[in-house]
């Protein structure tokens, strides 16, 4: 049960990283969904070099999580780079000073 359950997860994680690579190669289907807008405008404007960390990043998490529910790495991905990556994610998870506090202004900085 913890294997399928696992794998699932690992799909979505994998198929959320296929999007964030359709996005930064200039795809625009559901960007719009996924961008936060206050007032007609977007809240950010992630580039292509940010939609691949991400969908890299959701990639490696991926992996750890199939590693994690004892299915095993994919192959080609050495153990090695799983302590990597789990590092990787742990150093860039957003600190508590960038996330915003209730009653905070969204709206972006004037240019």
């Amino acid at each position: 049960m913890i294997a399928a359950v696992g794998m699932l997860e690992a799909l979505v994680l994998a198929a959320v990283g296929a999007l964030h690579l359709y996005w930064a190669a200039g795809g625009q289907r559901a960007r719009l969904a996924a961008v936060p807008e206050m007032e007609g405008r977007p809240l950010i404007a992630p580039g292509p070099l940010g939609c691949v960390a991400v969908g890299v990043s959701l990639f490696f998490a991926a992996a750890l999580v199939s590693w994690a529910a004892g299915v095993g790495l994919p192959p080609g991905i050495p153990k090695g780079s799983a302590r990597v990556g789990t590092s990787i994610l742990a150093v860039s998870a957003p600190s508590p000073r960038h996330r915003a506090s209730p009653g905070a202004s969204a709206s972006p900085p004037e240019p």
